[in-house]
């Protein structure tokens, strides 16, 4: 990526020696691991003692490079990932943070993913232009990564600052002090083995964390990222789901998810994060256990120490709260229940749980299951009813499987199954599209799928009119051949028909999608494209505008006064049409209508066109039809008031009630009128139709009447 000319002065020589000596190095000084074992302080009691946690770059070798490219002027950042010899990583999470803090970048930035390795040795390499990462010359980036050793699987993460200063880049990495306090029983021995062993906090141990101090400076806020082993740990290269929480402290007491990152930030300096696991396995040394304080702590049962541990049951499973009881097969339905672990003593946390139907294993996307806090063994579970592994109608029994580290519990519970409705669907169309001079008949297929009942009556429909009956076969499985004649179809001169079908079970219905026949007719012929608008009201008379065109050949003679239409049972006058467009063998022309619609009319009609011309000296007719809406109109708004007397010496306002029936959705403007013109009313909605108004008693008083007429 460096290129430069041999043809060079002597000074610029040296400077560009010195350039490259510069940058050079740079790239070493930025390429060496800035981080080292981190030590944790572990207490319990009086009792210290310290463990090492492998940091990222302990673990896994890291390259930040800083290139330029001369040819394209442009910098750029090159991240590389490669495992060491005894851990292999597994898939890397990488964000882009910019100018995010650690929380804010989980939340507003997808990662970039990798589950395979790169290259030979090398699982992450990617090169980012340095204008699109940076945000005034800083960026950062948080590198989340799974890496396993002999079944064995650990998370390790990294929260990485650049900073451009000038024409070099600068870095930044912390560790945090940490000091890790116990629960009274476990022994630090055993906290240093599980954290070197499993390089993570075992959070369930723990009685509370301080981090201390980032580089010198005090710790005084908390980035927490957290989640459950299936949400940080989704198939493939589906994006992880984090909870994300900022803490106003150096102490965590406790976590709600099985794995949390903790970074800590102080001075300004924000640390690489620190992984905290719920293991599900507190250990049973003993310890600092006291028996006969009313509290049965670890290493202590009920033959050790009876007085604070009564003898335990069998841990079970129980469900209880499931909704809906009663669903149907195929349905968007979810059914979510409550689960609790009784008795649970020392089982753990849960690896993993599913159900079973039928005897059919459940799919990992079928249910999903999440800890009600903070009880790790009460959960709220749903399934996804159109996930179901099997599903027929019926009682049928659930049984739910929550799998611990020792033990696998099971519960059930029954859920009715309905029949799903029927479903018709059109399969094919043939031939398509039909031509009215060839064609004889239409075959259409349909599937019926969940019948109510055998041998139905079938029906269809053209452009949402009624139905009418229709010869239709069964011819195999679920598939109905049906007919419709070369007269049924052409009759309606329409070159595009809306059909739905019907077949008829009894009092059941079941009606298909809809779908589209497209017909041609052989020339001359006519089609009419549009009606605008084609939603009329009756009791009104409506000019609309009809777009159409004319097929024919040069032996159709006709002219524009020609068009008539009908619509109702009026006969046929005359329209006014215009050429539009004109093509070899297709004429558009622009019409006018008049449409006079009698009151109570409603529904579909039709608008019948027809043009007279000759061929070869004959009359010749083509028709053509297009369908319309008639609806009636909406109900006249009206206007109630009622009021009662007023007394000019008690009364401050004459209070009016006011109900507009048909109200209109504007607002309205509300005036009053005493006989000298409308003036401005004072009123206030005070249900959906219904309005407080008022008027001040001196402009009624004023008038010295006994009987006053207001209008409104």
């Amino acid at each position: 990526m460096w290129r430069y000319s041999i043809e060079e002065t002597m000074l610029d020589k040296k400077l560009l020696i010195l350039q490259i000596i510069a940058i050079i190095c740079s790239y070493l000084i930025l390429s060496l691991p800035l981080t080292s074992a981190l030590q944790i302080n572990i207490f319990v009691g009086n009792q210290r003692t310290t463990a090492q946690i492998r940091g990222f770059s302990d673990l896994i070798e890291k390259r930040y490079q800083y290139l330029w490219d001369e040819i394209y002027n442009i910098e750029k950042v090159k991240i590389t990932l490669s495992s060491n010899s005894e851990y292999t990583i597994k898939k890397v999470y990488l964000y882009k943070c910019r100018n995010y803090n650690p929380t804010q970048c989980i939340d507003n930035v997808e990662p970039v993913i990798s589950t395979t390795p790169a290259g030979s040795g090398i699982w992450f390499d990617a090169e980012y232009n340095w204008n699109d990462i940076r945000v005034n010359d800083v960026t950062n980036f948080m590198i989340i990564v799974k890496m396993e050793s002999g079944g064995k699987t650990i998370w390790t993460a990294s929260w990485y600052k650049i900073i451009k200063s000038g024409q070099s880049f600068i870095n930044e990495n912390y560790d945090a002090d940490v000091n890790f306090y116990l629960k009274t029983g476990i022994s630090t021995t055993e906290a240093k083995n599980y954290i070197e062993s499993n390089n993570e906090l075992p959070a369930d141990w723990m009685d509370h964390v301080v981090f201390v101090k980032v580089s010198t400076s005090t710790t005084n806020l908390l980035h927490s990222i957290s989640g459950s082993r299936n949400n940080i740990d989704p198939s493939g290269t589906n994006n992880p789901t984090f909870a994300t929480q900022t803490i106003n402290a150096n102490t965590i007491e406790s976590v709600d998810d099985e794995y949390t990152f903790i970074s800590a930030v102080g001075g300004g300096k924000t640390s690489n994060p620190i992984t905290l696991h719920i293991t599900g396995e507190v250990p049973g040394g003993g310890g600092g256990a006291v028996c006969g304080n009313n509290v049965c702590e670890t290493g202590e049962n009920s033959t050790n120490c009876p007085q604070d541990c009564q003898q335990q049951t069998q841990a079970r499973l129980s469900i209880r709260n499931w909704s809906p009881q009663v669903t149907t097969c195929g349905s968007e339905d979810v059914i979510t229940y409550d689960v609790y672990v009784e008795n649970p003593g020392d089982i753990g946390y849960y690896t993993s749980y599913y159900y079973k139907i039928d005897n059919q294993m459940s799919t990992p996307d079928g249910i999903s299951c999440s800890i009600q806090h903070p009880n790790i063994y009460q959960y709220r579970c749903s399934i996804y009813v159109s996930k179901l592994p099997s599903c027929t109608p019926g009682i049928k029994t659930i049984n739910q499987y929550f799998v611990y580290r020792n033990v696998n519990l099971s519960a059930s519970f029954p859920i009715t199954f309905q029949t799903p409705p029927g479903r018709l669907e059109v399969v094919s169309v043939t031939p398509s599209p039909f031509d009215c001079g060839i064609d004889s008949e239409m075959t259409v297929k349909l599937a019926v799928f969940n019948p109510p009942g055998m041998n139905p009556t079938t029906y269809y429909s053209f452009n949402r009119g009624e139905f009418k009956p229709i010869s239709c076969t069964l011819t195999s499985g679920n598939i109905y051949e049906c007919k419709l004649s070369n007269v049924t179809i052409c009759s309606q001169y329409q070159e595009q028909l809306e059909t739905t079908f019907k077949f008829k079970y009894g009092n059941t219905e079941i009606v298909s999608n809809t779908i589209t026949l497209h017909i041609t007719f052989p020339p001359p012929s006519m089609g009419v494209d549009m009606i605008s608008p084609d939603v009329v009201l009756s009791g009104k008379k409506t000019s609309a505008d009809v777009l159409l065109h004319v097929s024919a050949y040069q032996n159709f003679d006709y002219n524009t006064g020609g068009f008539e239409y009908k619509y109702l049972d009026k006969s046929y006058q005359r329209s006014t049409c215009n050429l539009d467009k004109d093509f070899d063998t297709v004429k558009y022309y622009k019409c006018t209508v008049d449409l006079d619609i009698p009151e109570g009319i409603s529904g579909l009609r039709t608008l019948t066109f027809r043009l007279t011309g000759y061929i070869d000296n004959q009359p010749k007719i083509i028709t053509a039809n297009k369908n319309f809406e008639i609806k009636l109109p909406p109900p006249e708004p009206y206007l109630r008031i009622s009021a009662r007397s007023l007394d000019c010496i008690k009364d401050a306002q004459l209070s009016i009630q006011a109900i507009v029936d048909n109200e209109p959705a504007s607002t309205p403007i509300t005036e009053y009128d005493i006989g000298d013109g409308f003036k401005p009313l004072s009123c206030s909605k005070i249900q959906t139709n219904v309005y407080s108004c008022s008027i001040e008693k001196n402009a009624i008083c004023n008038l010295y009447k006994d009987t006053v007429n207001v209008n409104v």
